[in-house]
């Protein structure tokens, strides 16, 4: 850890302590290319599941956000337009929150917007999830982020690859990534 020294006040001060409002502290991140298979049942809205990617950091401080930034991409067996995406944070020895959007009559939740193809077609039309979002978790213990993916009834869904995943075109292998950076509060 760095130091700065005030001479006049003789004191040592961490660097960090020191940082602008808006400073980047650290910056973690996540990137794969390996393909999975997630198991969908039905639920209705609580039923989310867990993706391969995922990534924790842990805040210097309680004041810190954290922007979490990346792509969620691949394609589920079931209609495109029904899929939903979301964020969950996990505080190290703690509860999970889903970040998503809130809670209105019977409305699906989400978090992510989706960006596919026009024609809905749930073998070959590959989907990417894609956001930003700046949280305070408010903990210097580890957070961990987990992009989730969600469907009404039972369906699969294929990370970084498509449902039929044929060794030509329409079938893309893909890249899914999350980056975390702490910024001063």
């Amino acid at each position: 850890m760095a130091l700065t020294f005030n001479g006049s006040s003789n004191t040592i001060t961490p660097v960090a302590a020191v940082q602008p409002a808006g400073s980047i502290l650290q910056v973690v991140n996540f990137t794969s290319t390996d393909t999975e298979l997630v198991s969908c049942g039905s639920g209705g809205h609580t039923a989310w599941h867990d993706t391969l990617v995922t990534k924790a950091i842990t805040p210097s401080s309680s004041s810190s956000t954290i922007l979490v930034s990346g792509q969620l991409a691949g394609e589920g067996n079931a209609v495109d337009k029904s899929w939903r995406y979301r964020i969950n944070r996990s505080i190290s020895g703690g509860s999970a929150t889903g970040l998503q959007g809130v809670s209105v009559g019977s409305y699906r939740l989400a978090a992510m917007g989706t960006v596919y193809e026009t024609e809905d077609e749930s073998v070959t039309a590959t989907q990417m999830a894609v956001g930003n979002y700046m949280d305070s978790p408010n903990t210097t213990s580890a957070v961990t982020y987990t992009f989730q993916v969600h469907y009404g009834a039972s369906a699969t869904w294929y990370t970084n690859r498509t449902v039929t995943d044929n060794d030509d075109w329409p079938s893309e292998r893909l890249v899914s990534w999350i980056t975390l950076m702490e910024v001063t509060g």
